[in-house]
């Protein structure tokens, strides 16, 4: 065996040497390996562990914790000798099953990204891409894949680092709400390297398979459990979650209901995104009686309430198994702030429908774990940054929930299937969430369509909409000279689309895609109030928006409905309720002539008929 720590022998052959390592940890990783033959894989596992240890220590990676793996592969390597010569099968199959293969894909993904992918943007874009075809290859089978048969229901994983106290709750709260037996729960109990109780309180809990790493692995050791689950359906669940009446079965059946879910997640007390429920009861820590008394009656009145988003925020999250198993967290994203927006970015872009279970609700204490790199090392900014250099985009280029635009819609359209065309939609949010408010209004489809301007938005609308072309706007409109809509949907100001200041042409040519009884609906900045603060806005308001685009010009309410009637619209204006930041208002109240009451911004409706 070749070894890569003889670096005199060239640069390339040490790659080659590390690719070949690389291809074994995967092998080894994934072949079922009788577990009597474990004892001739262990050698080699030791001589590669010490090679890579060598290697790494001579070579720039970027990995937080691909020593630490080493060094959990070290352990587990030495667990597993002891039970052999023990002659103790059944506890050297399970460690083989639930810690050592897992850490040997883990180890192999981590050195994968940090010595292969990163830094190299070529490569990112054809990884990027791998985890996309990856998901929406399962989703291609997913009916056929859950069909088959599985050694238990559902695999529910508690990953801990510390916070002993938190992670009995999470455990106690498991086996006190769900049904283990009915659902033959597989219930994964994973020692992040903890120092205080963990270990012992987990090794204490009946049914449970315990995990234990001795060294941390950070956040992205919180999908260690899914490579070695054997449940139909994976739930991660955070040590900060207090489970409560029926929310295993409410997500089961949301799963169920939703053949092509990717994944669906309960509501909460405290998650943003939409994602919360106003409810009052004493902390848990206390007791969990009024808690279980509320969530008791909320998931029984309200189980089957879901809604489908484009991004999930999942403090607790269920999956097809199937589908975790592609969807594991990415090395990247080594704080955890912003894996989640990277999973719902791979199952957007992979066409899987992402469910919030808004129905179910679970206690959540938040922020437990991250909280401190947040407030010590910025860790949600820099994560920020680490999303942007993987896809390209801001994530909070493209907000969650946008209720304005589509409460202005809903009444003026007509109640028949329809057809729907959204203008640069980027993450799909205001579409998915027209057509199901839609079809709950008024039990027709509505078909969502998009035009997109900017091509770093384009496998987003591939992923969800039932059709999009790209371009310039107005080679866009072009392409779809020959249809007609009922809407056509702008998500950013109008006046980033005007040619040289002039709306007329614009409005003439969004006329000529309209059905009879259609409309035009926009956001329009209201130039009364923020043209003296155009200059202002572009400083201020940038930095909030991510990377929204702060209209280079804004217009005049009477202007637009002018241009609008010129094109033979007939227009309405509707107050929207967003507002500029409160800093904002108070320099306009210091500034003569401005009125800091009056609406910043509009929602313009321009129909195509009288009602």
């Amino acid at each position: 065996m070749c070894d890569i720590r003889q670096q005199d022998a060239g640069h390339t052959k040490a790659e080659s040497q590390l690719e070949s390592y690389m291809q074994w940890l995967t092998d080894t990783g994934t072949q079922k390996i009788p577990v009597q033959d474990w004892e001739k894989h262990l050698k080699t596992l030791g001589e590669i562990l010490m090679a890579l240890k060598t290697y790494l220590a001579k070579v720039s990676c970027r990995s937080r914790y691909a020593m630490n793996i080493i060094g959990c592969l070290a352990s587990a390597q030495e667990s597993l000798a002891a039970e052999l010569r023990a002659g103790n099968l059944d506890a050297a199959e399970e460690l083989v099953q639930y810690t050592l293969q897992p850490l040997l894909l883990h180890l192999q993904r981590d050195l994968y990204f940090w010595l292969f992918v990163s830094g190299h943007e070529d490569v990112m874009a054809a990884y990027r891409e791998t985890q996309i075809s990856a998901l929406r290859q399962v989703k291609e089978k997913l009916p056929a894949l859950l069909a088959g048969e599985f050694p238990y229901d559902v695999t529910i994983a508690v990953t801990a680092y510390n916070k002993c106290e938190y992670s009995r709750m999470a455990a106690e709260s498991i086996l006190i709400h769900t049904d283990l037996l009915h659902y033959r729960v597989e219930l994964l109990l994973i020692d992040n390297g903890s120092t205080d109780d963990t270990l012992e309180f987990f090794r204490s809990v009946e049914r449970a398979k315990v995990i234990h790493l001795p060294e941390p692995l950070g956040y992205p050791a919180t999908s260690l459990g899914v490579y070695g689950a054997q449940g139909k359906y994976y739930v991660h669940f955070a040590n900060d979650i207090v489970a409560t009446p029926h929310w295993l079965d409410n997500l089961l059946a949301c799963l169920n209901e939703i053949p092509d879910a990717g994944m669906a997640v309960p509501a909460c007390n405290y998650m943003s995104s939409f994602q919360s429920v106003d409810a009052q009861y004493q902390s848990p820590q206390n007791s969990t009686a009024e808690l279980d008394a509320f969530a008791g009656w909320y998931n029984e009145t309200h189980g089957n309430a879901w809604e489908e988003r484009v991004r999930l925020l999942p403090c607790m999250s269920i999956m097809p198994a199937v589908v975790a198993k592609q969807a594991v967290n990415d090395s990247l994203f080594y704080y955890g702030e912003f894996a989640d927006d990277d999973i719902s970015t791979r199952m957007r872009r992979a066409g899987l429908r992402q469910i919030f279970a808004k129905g179910t609700f679970v206690h959540h204490f938040g922020s437990v774990t991250a909280g401190k790199a947040q407030r010590t090392e910025d860790s949600l900014v820099i994560s920020r940054k680490l999303f942007r250099e993987k896809w390209g985009v801001d994530a909070w280029s493209s907000w969650d929930w946008e209720y304005e635009l589509v409460k202005a819609l809903m009444p003026r359209l007509p109640v028949r299937p329809g057809r729907s065309l959204w203008i640069d939609p980027e993450f799909c949010a205001l579409p998915i969430q027209a057509r199901d408010e839609f079809l709950k209004q008024t039990g027709h489809i509505l078909q969502i369509y998009g035009a997109v301007t900017d091509q770093r938005f384009l496998p987003d609308a591939g992923g969800i909409l039932d059709g999009a072309v790209s371009g310039r706007l107005q080679q866009c409109l072009r392409k779809l000279a020959d249809e007609s809509y009922d809407a056509i949907v702008f998500r950013r100001d109008i006046s980033l689309y005007m040619e040289e200041g002039v709306i007329e042409k614009l409005l003439a040519a969004l006329k000529h895609l309209l059905k009879p009884d259609g409309r035009v609906v926009f956001y329009s900045l209201n130039a009364e109030v923020l043209h003296p603060l155009n200059q202002l806005l572009q400083a201020v308001m940038a930095p909030i928006h991510g990377e929204h685009l702060v209209p280079p010009v804004s217009l005049f309410p009477g202007d637009v409905s002018a241009a609008a009637r010129k094109a033979g619209f007939f227009p309405e204006i509707v107050p929207a309720e967003k507002s500029i930041p409160f800093h904002v208002k108070e320099i306009l109240k210091q500034m003569d002539g401005m009125n800091p009451n009056a609406c910043n911004q509009n929602i313009f409706i321009l129909n195509n008929h009288i009602y």
